[in-house]
């Protein structure tokens, strides 16, 4: 009878642990600081233009985001500020695998650093200084 629980239990940790995910429920919870904050929804400068479908998100447009996991992978969803998330077009602009990461694990810099690449923080410094910089641009002109 002991070896018999011993090895569904045995078998129970096995699957248990065959299915964890690469991305740990805390960091989940962590994203959705990116979606909102103290319930305000978060805005962002798109730094690239978005072509899916025959549509267009411009380079510069106001967007908020929208987190989405799953065990394998992370996707990020950008659509426009000015829509409610119901209504709203969605545009995958990011999609990361657990094998994008390090030793299969979420790692929370790597992806920082590629969403960083795609969005900014609406009225963040650095959208201030590209501003600024674009007007002395066009001034000098």
């Amino acid at each position: 009878m002991k070896k018999i629980l011993f090895f569904f239990t045995l078998i129970q940790l096995i699957v248990i642990s065959g299915c964890s995910s690469f991305i740990a429920d805390e960091d989940v919870e962590k994203l959705k600081v990116y979606e909102s904050d103290n319930g305000t929804y978060q805005e962002y400068v798109l730094l690239e233009e978005i072509v899916r479908n025959g549509m267009v998100l411009a380079k510069g447009e106001i967007v908020r985001i929208l987190i989405v996991t799953d065990d394998e992978w992370i996707k990020v969803y950008a659509y426009r500020a000015s829509e409610g998330l119901l209504k709203s077009v969605r545009f995958l602009v990011l999609h990361m695998f657990d094998d994008d990461f390090p030793d299969s694990k979420f790692d929370r810099e790597k992806f920082d650093l590629e969403l960083g690449k795609i969005i900014a923080k609406a009225g963040s410094s650095d959208n201030k200084k590209r501003a600024e910089t674009k007007k002395k641009r066009s001034k000098s002109r």
